[in-house]
């Protein structure tokens, strides 16, 4: 909705303070990234098809695409047992005081163009890391994990369409 031609300065304010979607895919916020990138690790949950949660610290990961999360496979069991039944998982990642969940579908891959890319990148930090599998999570909604009184809160996205990031 453009007001006395604001339009402009309305899609610069969503584009920098709230996520986006854009096309059917999530722009993750910048902190967000930053987060995602500059920690060594973060908790990454699943769980049974029966509900049976497993939560386990993720270390060779990294962002593909706005909505799409690579985590490489080195040592998991009890996780890729728990992805072959129930796609359905979360990351929580932190900084300090500051954290955010990342709810999404995951798929688990050892074979295949996706595969290799993370394999390759994964051999390149170590020759040590198996990387028997890359886990691909597409991210489907953010939640504010911060202590006090937003804790929880969704944050909302917002869908522009003719926007180009």
């Amino acid at each position: 909705m453009c007001i006395e031609n604001k339009c402009e300065t309305l899609v610069v304010y969503i584009k920098t303070t709230i996520s986006l979607k854009l096309g059917g895919k999530m722009k993750l916020k910048e902190e967000i990234y930053e987060i995602f990138e500059t920690e060594k690790s973060h908790q990454f949950a699943t769980s049974t098809k029966n509900g049976i949660p497993n939560i386990c610290n993720i270390g060779g990961k990294y962002i593909r695409e706005d909505d799409k999360i690579i985590i490489i496979d080195n040592y998991m069991k009890k996780t890729m047992e728990n992805l072959q039944e129930n796609h359905e998982v979360s990351i929580l990642i932190r900084r300090e005081k500051e954290s955010y969940q990342l709810k999404g579908t995951a798929i688990y891959l050892t074979q295949g163009d996706e595969y290799i890319e993370a394999y390759k990148w994964m051999k390149s930090k170590g020759e040590k890391y198996p990387a028997k599998g890359a886990i691909v999570v597409t991210i489907h909604s953010v939640y504010n994990s911060f202590t006090g009184e937003n804790a929880g809160e969704k944050i909302h996205l917002a869908k522009v369409s003719g926007l180009h990031s």
